[in-house]
């Protein structure tokens, strides 16, 4: 695998560290920052905690799954979890400092911006909305809960969301360099529906 994935190789064995992971999926896991936790939760409360360290778990073990499966699918997951964090940062950027704050890193990141709406649109016929100069839609926010700033630390949420999403940014830049020609998954699917004799009949490939 490293001859193929190299470098992307050692950046996702860093981001998924066990000690200390670069993807903290903080929006994921509200309640390891709320302001006043308790030291004796109730059952609804250690219920709630339980799914949402399970969900985080959850989300990272299906990363590693799809970045086995292949670069591109890799690549895919990485694209819609970005989404995703900019509709939660979207949503739950309220003062003047943090939407400038936001509008700056679109700015920054503005031709990869570009460059995952282009491949949400040939996967996605509508999402995001073509016409629109925004990749994030209403749709997609109000699929997004707005954390109370009084029983949460948004402002730390945010901070670790941007850090996931920075990190994602190198995961896509470095995905950008690779080609279907270049997975060798992908080749290894191709030869087996070229030589299937029944797939082979449905001509797949030319």
């Amino acid at each position: 695998m490293k001859i193929v994935y190299g470098r992307l190789l050692e950046m996702v064995e860093k981001a998924f560290a066990k000690d200390k992971p670069l993807f903290s999926l903080a929006m994921y896991y509200p309640l390891a920052y709320a302001k006043k936790p308790t030291d004796n939760p109730d059952v609804k409360e250690s219920f709630d905690i339980n799914r949402q360290k399970q969900l985080v778990r959850l989300i990272r073990i299906l990363f590693l799954k799809r970045f086995e499966s292949s670069a591109f699918a890799f690549q895919t997951s990485c694209q819609e979890l970005l989404l995703k964090m900019l509709a939660f940062v979207t949503k739950n950027s309220n003062t003047e400092s943090e939407k400038k704050r936001l509008e700056r890193w679109l700015g920054q990141h503005a031709e990869l911006i570009g460059y995952v709406k282009e491949k949400q649109l040939e996967m996605f016929d509508n999402k995001p909305d073509e016409d629109s100069e925004d990749i994030i839609t209403p749709g997609m926010l109000k699929d997004v809960d707005q954390l109370s700033i009084e029983d949460y630390d948004v402002d730390e949420i945010i901070q670790e969301t941007y850090l996931d999403m920075d990190e994602i940014v190198r995961f896509l830049e470095e995905l950008k360099q690779f080609k279907p020609t270049n997975d060798d998954k992908l080749k290894a699917l191709a030869k087996i529906l070229k030589t299937d004799p029944v797939l082979s009949k449905q001509k797949l490939f030319p």
